[in-house]
C-alpha cells in the first residue's frame, strides 16, 4: 500500500526494499530517501516495483509470493487503470538482458 501511495503522488524512492521497510509498535515506517525522486514516468514506477519483486525474491524467498501478491492487490487498488500502465512497463523490465 504505501508504495501505491507514493506512486499515487508520483513520488519514486529509488531502492524499495524490505530493508528500507521498518515496523515499530504495529506501524510500517519507509526509511531512506536518498535515491528518491519525482517522477510521472511508468519506467521509473516500475523500476521501483522490480527492485521490490527482486531484492524479495533473493532475501525473503519464503514470503515472497504473498508479499508480491499483496502489494500489487494494493497497488492495483490504489492507482487503478494508472496501474495497469505501471505493470505493463514492469512486465518489458522484466525481460530485459540485464534483468534476467
Amino acid at each position: 500500500y504505501i508504495l501505491a501511495c507514493l506512486h499515487k503522488h508520483d513520488i519514486i524512492h529509488g531502492d524499495f526494499t524490505t530493508s528500507n521497510l521498518l515496523v515499530k509498535d504495529d506501524e510500517l515506517w519507509l526509511i531512506d530517501f536518498g535515491l528518491g525522486f519525482v517522477s510521472t514516468s511508468m519506467e521509473d514506477k516500475a523500476t521501483d516495483l522490480h527492485v521490490c519483486e527482486q531484492t524479495t525474491k533473493a532475501a525473503h524467498p519464503e514470503v515472497y509470493e504473498t508479499f508480491m501478491d499483496n502489494l500489487l492487490e494494493e497497488y492495483m487498488n490504489v492507482l487503478g487503470s494508472r496501474a495497469k500502465l505501471v505493470l505493463s512497463r514492469l512486465e518489458k523490465i522484466r525481460t530485459r538482458g540485464r534483468y534476467r
